[in-house]
């Protein structure tokens, strides 16, 4: 990346959808919050700066914030527009770039983050629109393009024609923009008639009326943009998630026999040669050595497990178990136990 550039996340939303008392960007996804989940896509970009837009419940949403992140209060849920604006004065004194995504897509990866910055660069935009390709477009805004391929306009779903909505590329909800365009174009944005709400979408068109550049970037991969709005999307997530999570220690030589009932969360560190047997559930801050053998049945959260370790049908919780040690079945272990070298249990 050449320039300076800021993040700005959208999660300031309920998620009516969800229908939960808890801020939508903060249901869990793999173990983890879907808002941390991509903050820690963001970690390895180096940006010079991230900001979190909250909103609803904020001070849930702040709890789970890491202490270096900095956020802004969208007093009204007024739209994505509006979202942006509560930013403009804690990026008064930046001069880069400004990516924007929202909370609800912690499936991005780093990889396209990295190819849409590098797209905005390389094309010298003003903004430059992350999309992709889906067979069933249904709920997602439309990129509307020229004759000459060119992206004119986003339209929403509710407010597109019929020859609109038969259009199957649409907008991931991802953009970088120039920070001085940004914010002169959101000014001039106004309320949607039917929602009075303000569209970040709605800023591509003015930045083509006024003759500036709108590029573009379409993922290769439509998975990674699935946004969450329900409890049937968020388990698709965490199907999605929880195959890469597993795909990943496989090919760094963990044996998992049946991908289909185990669980791994994203923070777990497991060592080569260990064998993870169906219905096994580890999650947390977990980590595991090399050469074990968990499960079946075993449970294991926020445990550390040292090397050639054997652990079947039992629960670890908040414990360390080293190296050697043979966990027999139905043993229950917690609260911050250390267990030695021992034939444990029944």
């Amino acid at each position: 990346m050449e320039g300076q550039i800021a993040s700005v996340i959208l999660a300031a939303g309920k998620g009516m959808r969800m229908e939960s008392q808890v801020p939508k960007v903060i249901h869990k996804v793999c173990g983890k919050p879907m808002l941390l989940h991509l903050l820690n896509t963001l970690e390895g970009l180096q940006l010079d700066r991230n900001i979190v837009v909250t909103g609803y419940r904020e001070n849930m949403v702040r709890d789970i914030l890491p202490r270096d992140i900095n956020y802004v209060h969208q007093p009204r849920q007024l739209g994505t527009g509006d979202a942006v604006k509560q930013s403009a004065q804690a990026l008064e004194d930046f001069n880069g770039a400004v990516l924007v995504l929202c909370g609800d897509t912690p499936l991005l990866t780093r990889g396209t983050l990295l190819s849409l910055i590098e797209a905005h660069e390389q094309g010298g935009h003003d903004v430059t629109i992350l999309s992709t390709v889906f067979r069933d477009p249904k709920g997602y805004g439309r990129i509307v393009r020229g004759a000459a391929g060119e992206v004119r306009r986003i339209v929403e779903e509710k407010d597109a024609s019929p020859e609109e909505r038969a259009i199957r590329e649409i907008n991931a909800g991802a953009y970088v923009f120039g920070k001085r365009r940004l914010f002169q174009s959101l000014a001039q944005v106004q309320p949607n008639p039917k929602k009075g709400e303000y569209y970040l979408t709605d800023v591509v068109g003015i930045i083509n009326r006024e003759g500036g550049t709108v590029g573009s970037w379409v993922c290769k991969n439509p998975t990674e943009v699935l946004g969450i709005n329900n409890r049937k999307q968020l388990a698709r997530a965490e199907k999605i998630l929880k195959t890469r999570i597993i795909e990943q220690l496989q090919k760094a030589g963990v044996t998992v026999f049946d991908p289909g009932t185990t669980f791994v969360g994203v923070d777990v560190r497991i060592g080569y040669d260990t064998i993870i047997q169906p219905l096994s559930f580890i999650d947390g801050l977990s980590s595991l050595g090399k050469n074990c053998e968990i499960g079946p049945n075993a449970t294991i959260s926020s445990s550390r497990i040292g090397n050639n370790v054997q652990i079947k049908n039992s629960v670890i919780e908040h414990s360390e178990i080293e190296s050697g040690a043979i966990i027999r079945p139905f043993t229950y272990i917690r609260e911050n136990r250390v267990m030695q070298w021992a034939a444990v249990g029944v």
